[in-house]
């Protein structure tokens, strides 16, 4: 049995930095854009944490990308992505490297990093 996807949201005035922890897939829609639909008003800045993520299949990224398009239209400084080397690297191989390429991804320099 999967754990299901826990999410850590911290708060420093107008940022939110979501933590999330484990899988990411179909079954990750609460974790995901539950939390960020709980965020409160007035936060503009985002930073997404897949660090502590192992795995992140297609479903999850249509999770992540939907969570990026609804901040983008809320928020002109948009949403970063952070994430390991690795999760990055198998995002990349699993042929999901277009998602750079995603309007919403595109102008939010939403990156890989170690």
């Amino acid at each position: 049995m999967v754990a299901p996807t826990k999410t850590k949201v911290e708060h420093n005035g107008d940022m939110a930095v979501m933590r999330f922890e484990e899988d990411i897939t179909s079954t990750s829609e609460e974790a995901v854009l539950g939390s960020y639909k709980a965020l409160p008003a007035g936060t503009t800045k985002i930073l997404l944490d897949f660090a502590k993520v192992p795995y992140l299949n297609s479903s999850g990224i249509a999770l992540v990308i939907q969570l990026m398009m609804a901040a983008s239209k809320v928020s002109a400084e948009g949403v970063v992505l952070w994430v390991d080397s690795a999760l990055c690297q198998g995002v990349h191989d699993a042929g999901a490297g277009q998602v750079h390429d995603h309007p919403s991804v595109r102008n939010s320099g939403a990156r890989c990093g170690t």
